[in-house]
């Protein structure tokens, strides 16, 4: 041969050449349902929205949807698109992307609704399908609202087979994974939405459900714009978000440490590192020593996080990491899934307030639907922390470099992977001084309960909320007196630090705490027993004087709120006390005052449906204060105020109840 070529050598090229060429076939074939795609994936009404569609259809509609509680609401259609014939994939698709030529370009209304769309369209073969998902962010971010969630595209991108590789040898041709992949292409998951209706779709419709403005965006433009989480008080991300470049990384970072609060739902988060080429068309994702970065710029090396030389682990942010973890309820590792039992978390810490009004107390478990496989939140990629049981409660270590006020609420046992360690999965939360938080569900399936587990939806309205307003109240982090009682769970033994202490008749037992304060204040104290105040001191000493049963609860609240603790004590002997009480009430109000108007004297009824701190507080009609009625923290109950305004002129005023996260306003008239 000319080019000193071997006729083998030819031979094997011609091979290679057909397989790939007919492999190239099947792709298509394997593909026809996805052959519809847009850029960006995050527009902004006035933008543009390029859409490329690749169909035998010669004429046809694209119909533009959004996503919400009721499914599909139709925005608009577009008619008479014409097809420049269908177009043959590149053997190099995923890597290069493909060169259709833009099918419409839509601008966006400017009435369109900051949310989820996705696009109706022809396949390949001319049947119609729905696909193409995007995000329609604000024109100005955070007017809407300070609550943003994120479309996982980097994740996505990573695990997209469409023109036959993505950075996985597990479905990619020849079983070899592609070190670049193409963002220019459809999505092969899901009809061409990646990932989204697994895990970002629940969460959607519970937002819309419950009436909770948020806005939405693409991890993308959170690599892009460094300002962009400026805008936002929540982040919220759900689902598999495994990816992470290194700007989107330090983003997300400084939005914490400023005081922004981030919501992690997702499991295996922050694991691999990836970068973006090509002006952001191309993901880069090596996953070894080849990566040509290596020994140039090691802060941009496509690796693990925790591993050299990034030297960056995750759980300095998250509090938990895939390398503690494993896998639960996953299709491939078939020993913790939904039918042996697994799927759902033992409960710690239950006193913390994300567990207020779920009546769910330590070792107790909650996220597993016993009749539904798919309400099972724990699974199937989950991260844990290193930690240490004391006092039978467990307590992060910071071995792993997790933030030693990592408060773990919940765990589950997993399985773990060739390359993990397998310990406990551990949901948890931290605050930091400036009011920076993060709750991470440690578990890619969370959002899986919020579809109709009353407990799950409860737990994340009391997250959400908190971190919608901000202020966390002091943390307790141990007490005294305990006992340990052996509990069980997925047939592991366990011990479990329980409040309820036997006495005999005039003993005594003094109870303590110890409390963290994420601010540095110092926090102040308030002791009951059952609805009467005894105390302010940092501990309590409770004689008993006669038998019965007594509830002592220790509230501890510095300037933005309030936590509480209680101790069920049984004192054996005979009764002297006389159990009385007030009805509580099942929710908060506050009644019109009487008389209304008055002069000088009125009174004003209210109620508690919850311990805590509460305040009522009286504005003029310019919204000055100017006086404080209550600032207390009480049980719960009905109450009364008495309110003299012998020093205020004549006038309307507002007076204003707050308690946790209900407040009302009333009117109240002074005539004098």
């Amino acid at each position: 041969m000319k080019d000193g070529r071997s006729i083998c050598s030819v031979f094997a090229a011609t091979l290679i050449l057909l397989i790939s060429s007919s492999f190239t076939n099947a792709q298509v074939e394997r593909y026809t349902e996805n052959n519809g795609y847009v850029r960006p994936l995050a527009v902004a009404p006035g933008d543009t929205l390029y859409i490329y569609i690749n169909t035998s259809k010669p004429v046809y509609d694209i119909t533009v949807y959004r996503i919400a509680v009721n499914e599909y609401e139709r925005m608009m259609t577009i008619t008479g698109v014409k097809s420049e014939g269908l177009r043959p994939i590149d053997t190099l698709a995923y890597e290069k992307g493909v060169d259709w030529p833009v099918s419409y370009k839509l601008v966006i209304p400017g009435d369109w609704r900051s949310g989820a769309y996705g696009l109706e369209f022809p396949n390949a073969d001319g049947s119609t399908t729905k696909g193409a998902v995007f995000a329609l962010k604000q024109k100005v971010p955070g007017s809407y609202s300070r609550v943003l969630m994120l479309l996982n595209d980097f994740d996505w991108t990573a695990y997209n087979l469409w023109g036959g590789k993505n950075v996985y040898n597990d479905g990619s041709t020849y079983g070899i994974k592609a070190d670049r992949v193409s963002l220019n292409r459809p999505f092969s998951q899901h009809r061409g939405m990646g990932e989204f209706h697994a895990w970002n779709k629940p969460l959607i419709k519970w937002l819309e459900t419950n009436n909770i403005r948020y806005e939405i965006t693409s991890t993308m433009e959170v690599h892009k714009d460094p300002s962009l989480l400026d805008n936002y008080d929540v982040l919220i991300v759900s689902g598999h978000d495994e990816y992470y470049s290194r700007p989107e990384r330090i983003n997300m970072e400084r939005f914490i440490k400023r005081g922004g609060r981030h919501i992690s739902l997702s499991g295996n988060t922050c694991w691999w590192q990836v970068r973006m080429e090509d002006i952001d068309r191309t993901m880069v994702c090596y996953k070894s020593t080849k990566d040509p970065m290596l020994g140039k710029v090691d802060s941009l090396v496509t690796l693990n996080w925790y591993a050299p030389p990034l030297n960056w682990p995750e759980t300095m942010f998250l509090g938990a990491t895939f390398l503690n973890g494993g896998y639960v309820n996953d299709l491939h590792h078939s020993i913790m899934n939904y039918s042996h039992g697994y799927g759902d978390y033992t409960v710690w810490n239950s006193h913390n307030w994300i567990y207020n009004g779920t009546g769910l107390k330590d070792g107790d478990s909650f996220g597993r639907l016993p009749d539904d496989s798919t309400g099972a939140i724990v699974g199937y990629e989950v991260d844990g922390t290193l930690f240490q049981y004391k006092d039978g409660l467990p307590v992060a270590t910071g071995e792993d470099k997790t933030p030693l006020n990592y408060r773990i609420l919940g765990t589950s046992p997993c399985e773990p992977a060739s390359y993990t360690r397998g310990l406990p999965v551990s949901m948890g939360m931290y605050v930091n001084k400036n009011g920076g938080a993060v709750f991470n569900s440690a578990s890619i399936n969370w959002t899986f309960g919020l579809a109709r587990d009353i407990t799950v939806q409860k737990i994340f309205l009391n997250i959400l909320q908190r971190f919608m307003r901000g202020g966390f109240p002091p943390e307790i982090t141990s007490w005294k007196p305990f006992a340990l009682v052996k509990d069980t769970a997925h047939a592991e033994v366990f011990t479990v630090n329980r409040r309820d202490i036997d006495l005999k008749s005039k003993d005594s037992v003094e109870l303590s705490l110890k409390v963290y304060d994420p601010y540095g204040e110092r926090v102040k104290y308030i002791w009951y027993v059952d609805s009467i105040k005894r105390s302010t001191d940092s501990t309590f000493t409770f004689h008993a004087t006669g038998g019965g049963k007594f509830k002592v609860t220790a509230y501890v609240y510095n300037s933005k709120d309030t936590s509480s603790i209680s101790w069920n004590l049984n004192v054996d002997g005979p009764s002297t006390f006389a159990e009385t009480g007030k009805m509580q009430p099942n929710s908060y109000f506050i009644n019109q005052n009487y008389p209304n108007p008055f002069n000088p004297e009125t009174k004003i009824k209210y109620g508690l449906a919850e311990d805590g701190k509460v305040t009522i507080e009286l504005f003029n009609v310019l919204g000055q204060k100017v006086s404080t009625l209550v600032d207390d923290i009480l049980k719960a109950g009905n109450y009364e105020v008495n309110f003299n305004a012998s020093k205020l002129p004549s006038g309307t005023y507002l007076y204003r109840i707050s308690s946790g996260s209900y407040m009302q306003v009333k009117k109240m008239v002074v005539l004098k």
